[in-house]
């Protein structure tokens, strides 16, 4: 599921929430599994073009910024993403601004998808 700003459209959108959930076996045995293989697949796709921080990380979860510029098949974009692992599914829920992420806006959206939870 995606999600832009009323107005906006899904081809030009400035803020974008995604929600994508995922089979067990997707992404590996651990949420840094799962991390490492999402940088190997844009690296490959974009080699050097996004610098990454991984922000905080748990048994079940793992969220972290991405910032890419450069990257010939996307625009300029920041992304704060957390994985989840629940017993059945990943998940993998974003946000991603094509402008600039103030702290301000960084901080609310960390707390934000850091607040997520998947009930059992």
């Amino acid at each position: 599921m995606e999600f832009v700003k009323k107005g906006e459209k899904i081809d030009t959108w400035s803020d974008l929430v995604t929600i994508q959930n995922f089979n067990k076996r997707w992404g590996g045995r651990s949420t840094r599994q799962a991390y490492e293989g999402l940088r190997e697949i844009r690296e490959r796709r974009c080699p050097g073009a996004t610098t990454w921080e991984v922000i905080s990380e748990d048994k079940t979860s793992i969220l972290y910024a991405a910032a890419a510029t450069g990257c010939a098949d996307q625009p300029d974009q920041r992304e704060l993403v957390r994985i989840l692992f629940g017993r059945n599914n990943r998940y993998r829920v974003s946000y991603a601004t094509k402008g600039e992420l103030t702290p301000q806006a960084r901080d609310t959206w960390v707390a934000w998808l850091a607040g997520l939870k998947l009930s059992r």
